[in-house]
């Protein structure tokens, strides 16, 4: 796992190379992390706000969709709940 640096330290400058190596991988053949689709357009490279490392590649769509979650998991459990329910009454 790399971790996020937002000085200009000879470590930011290391991150960044290995962050531009990851990104030509994931683009060339990565796959998003949550579901398993080539995003078209660009991929986002997850990472942790709290400890500012780096988790996985994201389609634009699955990025988004936990970003509008705040990441909390208790949320998005219950937003599985609802469609459970919302799905077995059809």
């Amino acid at each position: 796992m790399a971790i996020l640096n937002t000085g200009r330290s000879s470590e930011a400058i290391r991150f960044t190379v290995f962050l531009k190596k990851i990104m030509r991988r994931c683009r060339k053949n990565g796959v998003c992390a949550i579901c398993k689709k080539k995003d078209r357009k660009r991929s986002c490279v997850d990472h942790c706000h709290g400890t500012r490392t780096v988790q996985a590649l994201l389609c634009t769509k699955c990025n988004i969709g936990l970003g509008h979650f705040d990441d909390d998991i208790e949320r998005l459990r219950a937003a599985i709940a609802y469609l459970e329910r919302v799905r077995g009454k059809r």
